[in-house]
């Protein structure tokens, strides 16, 4: 950073820590520690804003290439920082890193902790402050993974409810990946319950979205609810 001819030390770590954050999203991870260690180093004790984005990013970076131990290291220091930061950022970030946590619980089969971290961002949703002012779309991704990790644990008629939920906000909120999912979860459920039929026309409904879409996971989760419904 020295080429910059900044000599402020606080002013380069958030210079480095913006890097830092270019650098996750083009997923170049050691350029990306690089960056963090610099900003972290001098980044002020208190400076909530450039910390809590720096382990955010550098979390998000480190679960893209599967290092999830060190992922969740980055997270729950990001989650120490959220009540210091102004809203909606607040909700919005932990809403992401609660959900980045239960889905690094899933990856090695702890369902009860994933649920709990689900639980915690759906409580957001709950909360008088934040009701309106959520954007439909993540209430109801918050519903629906709440949903598949009941239907997980044979809990099938909270399943149901909190699958209506979700379908419902994110029908409303027009996000293709939440219906999709959520979708996905029904044509399940059903089969479950026995119910082809519902099955088949909910595996239609994710198919016509899925045409439009590049989710490469959630087409690998549609082949395998398709090869259920035909046995």
């Amino acid at each position: 950073l020295a080429e910059l001819g900044v000599d402020d030390p606080e002013q380069l770590a958030k210079i480095a820590a913006i890097r830092c954050a270019v650098a996750c999203f083009q997923n170049e991870l050691a350029q990306a520690e690089a960056y963090a260690d610099l900003a972290l180093r001098d980044l002020p004790a208190g400076d909530a804003n450039y910390r809590s984005a720096t382990y955010h990013a550098l979390g998000d970076t480190y679960r893209r290439n599967g290092h999830w131990e060190a992922a969740r290291e980055c997270y729950r220091k990001a989650l120490e920082y959220t009540d210091q930061l102004a809203y909606p950022i607040r909700i919005g970030q932990s809403a992401h890193i609660h959900g980045a946590l239960a889905d690094l619980e899933l990856t090695q089969g702890r369902l009860s902790a994933a649920a709990t971290y689900w639980r915690r961002a759906l409580a957001a949703t709950r909360d008088e402050e934040n009701w309106g002012r959520l954007p439909l779309p993540l209430v109801g991704w918050f519903y629906i993974r709440t949903a598949e990790l009941l239907y997980e644990r044979s809990r099938l008629s909270a399943c149901a409810e909190h699958l209506s939920l979700g379908l419902e906000r994110a029908e409303l909120g027009g996000d293709v990946r939440t219906r999709i999912c959520g979708y996905l979860l029904a044509a399940r459920l059903a089969l479950t319950e026995g119910d082809a039929d519902r099955a088949s026309a909910d595996l239609e409904r994710a198919r016509l979205l899925l045409e439009g879409a590049a989710f490469a996971e959630l087409q690998a989760r549609f082949q395998r609810v398709q090869v259920d419904l035909w046995r």
